[in-house]
């Protein structure tokens, strides 16, 4: 039997048995959630058990460290890459125009804020649960964090497709339940125990009711009352139809964006005719097939769910980093509590004599570094007595426990910016990485996460983008880009993944001194210097100091002609000679020396020169000797004439 063929009674019942089908697991959940919260809010429940006088200082370790981890793992979200579902240049060039478009919604959404939310839920109740869903206000696609108390899944589900219903819990106010369902309306104010109208205004309660998606249903639910039942309003049933020549032309990889926009945008217009019965007996007639503007295969259910510490088929994990880190949170208030109790017996009491002064005297009298005890038998009725500290172990527990609270929830001091003794820089930097992997789970969760947002907001966006939606790309000063998508731009087949790893901060302090030294080096180019310092637009910063270097005053936009006005007078300077010191006459060399302050002997300088003059002679008479010698070498020897004889 399906959904859609069971009435109200049978539709409730259905509801509550899927709801109560999960109930130890939730209710585990809940127990969980409210004792992590009161810790997370620094009211744990030992404090009902102090004695009234007792201190009631506290040191909340536990926040402060899932705070930082928190703060860590959305501070830099994995970018999305959606690939094309043609190898073709405008399908890419469209894909990297819809990584931009919803890489700005995600901004625009504040999407880090909501999942600071659900890993905060994460850590109270060991589920994350995001809920993407179409604002009807924006008229665009959202997402909102759900505390996972207030929604139920199966109990042997780990993600949302294995379970086969979601329902939550909605509590909203009356007049906002009337407003969404106003054909139930006398049913409502009924149930709510109101009858006049004014009431509605005038009291307008909280009420609870529930949302179920169940198969391909959402189905809403108010105490034994059925709201409304609808198909899953996420996932485009009905589709366009169009031609098989249409659905050709759609599929061919030749076809542009603009030609795919025309084809869609003309088969929408013919809908109310392409959906009429055709008539009878027509010779050929039009065969149409349902172009789908789905993202998903199949129906889902609009919610993302995770969990650490899990081994089992179950939504949530064994434990949680709170529950392990409570008993060593318990022992440093204990600890606190004891020292501020050591520190008053330290500073001492005052015991006082009754013959000295009365009881009202003594009470009235406050011990004081510089005050005056003046009377009779003071010094001796008047004494101060002081209390032994602490031994050293006490706090040397306390701190102890306070390291293990950081190992168990991964919270580094790298991570809170505290520096821990002498640290040098490689070491940090082994801290940081070794920070990093400890948070591994939690970083995977981040990435599966945000794909799933992704995917969602392309599907919601495919369904409903049947008007063009806008987004700006904002640079330091204005606009740079407007980004424009509608349902006709969505092709079938793109995929979108997470760029992994890209989840945790960098050290952006270290990168930038690395950058530094190695472009000063010559090692990095000036555009790859100015990514690394984060600045914006760097090719376009790197080419501006390239012209600089050319050309300064055109760089910076000074024309020629002003140039010349505001350009200082340069005189022509005389030729100058240069000559080398060698090559002075010895007057000239002593005369160059005295101006450098050196003191030179004429006699010994002309000497020198003579010397110098007849070296050079001896070794241009020995080079013309060696000359010769080698001619005279190469010279050909001349044989004797032998003797001619003659005969007669």
């Amino acid at each position: 039997m399906k959904i859609s063929e069971l009435n109200d009674k049978q539709l409730c019942k259905l509801i509550d048995n899927r709801y109560k089908s999960s109930e130890t697991v939730w209710d585990t959940i809940e127990k969980t959630y409210n004792t992590n919260l009161k810790i997370y809010q620094n009211e744990p429940d030992y404090l009902a058990k102090l004695p009234v006088k007792k201190s009631k200082v506290r040191a909340n370790r536990i926040f402060v460290n899932m705070e930082t981890v928190i703060n860590s793992l959305i501070s830099n979200p994995p970018k999305p890459l959606i690939l094309a579902g043609r190898d073709t240049p405008e399908a890419k060039a469209l894909s990297i125009r819809q990584e931009k478009f919803f890489q700005n919604k995600y901004d625009e959404r504040n999407v880090k804020e909501t999942i600071r939310k659900g890993l905060r839920n994460l850590y109270f109740g060991r589920l994350m649960v995001l809920k993407p869903f179409w604002n009807a206000k924006l008229n665009d696609f959202d997402v909102r964090a759900i505390p996972p108390k207030n929604v139920r899944f199966a109990k042997t589900a780990t993600c949302e497709e294995e379970s086969d219903f979601a329902i939550e819990d909605i509590t909203d106010n009356l007049a906002a339940v009337i407003k969404r369902f106003p054909k139930k309306k006398a049913d409502i104010l009924k149930k709510a125990g109101l009858k006049e109208e004014a009431d509605i205004l005038i009291q307008n309660p909280e009420i609870k009711y529930q949302e179920a998606w169940i198969s391909d249903y959402v189905i809403f639910k108010y105490e034994n009352i059925i709201l409304k039942k609808i198909r899953n309003p996420y996932f485009d049933w009905d589709g366009v139809l169009i031609t098989p020549e249409e659905n050709m032309v759609l599929q061919s990889n030749e076809t542009t964006n603009i030609e795919r926009r025309n084809i869609l945008s003309s088969a929408k217009a013919e809908q109310e005719v392409r959906r009429m019965p055709q008539q009878e007996g027509l010779e050929n007639p039009i065969i149409y097939s349902a172009y789908m503007f789905n993202h998903f295969n199949h129906p889902r259910k609009p919610y993302i769910i995770s969990t650490i510490f899990n081994n089992e088929k179950s939504p949530i994990g064994q434990t949680d980093m709170i529950t392990q880190s409570a008993p060593l949170q318990e022992n440093i208030d204990e600890t606190k509590r004891d020292i501020t109790a050591n520190a008053k017996l330290v500073n001492g009491i005052i015991k006082v004599d009754s013959t000295v002064m009365d009881k009202a005297d003594a009470q009235r009298m406050r011990f004081e570094t510089e005050g005056i005890v003046w009377g009779k038998g003071a010094v001796q009725g008047v004494q101060r007595e002081t209390g032994p500290a602490l031994p050293a172990f006490v706090v040397e527990n306390m701190q102890d426990s306070r390291r293990e609270i950081d190992d168990i929830m991964a919270a580094s001091s790298a991570f809170k910016g505290i520096r821990e003794g002498q640290e040098t820089r490689g070491g940090r930097l082994a801290l940081i990485d070794q920070s990093f992997l400890r948070l591994n789970e939690l970083v995977q969760i981040i990435d599966y996460t945000n794909e799933e947002l992704f995917n969602w907001f392309y599907q919601l966006a495919k369904v409903n983008y049947t008007e063009h939606h806008y987004s700006k790309s904002l640079g330091s000063t204005a606009a740079t880009e407007i980004l424009t998508l509608i349902q006709d731009d969505f092709e079938d087949g793109s995929e979108i993944r997470m760029l992994s790893g890209k989840t945790l901060p960098e050290d952006r302090q270290f990168k930038y001194e690395q950058a530094q030294n190695d472009f000063e080096k010559g090692l990095l180019s000036p555009v790859d210097y100015f990514e690394v310092a984060g600045y914006e637009s760097p090719a376009e910063k790197a080419k501006n100091r390239v012209i600089y270097d050319l050309n300064a005053p055109h760089a910076v936009g000074i024309p020629p002609e002003e140039l010349q006005k505001i350009a200082p007078d340069t005189e022509e300077e005389p030729p100058k000679l240069s000559i080398k010191y060698e090559d002075l006459t010895p007057d000239g060399k002593v005369q160059l020396a005295a101006k450098a302050g050196i003191e030179l002997n004429p006699k010994m300088v002309v000497a020198e020169e003579m010397k110098k003059q007849r070296d050079e002679a001896d070794r241009e008479s020995s080079k013309n000797d060696i000359a010769n010698r080698s001619i005279e070498a190469k010279k050909p020897v001349e044989k004797e004439k032998a003797p001619k004889f003659i005969n007669y």
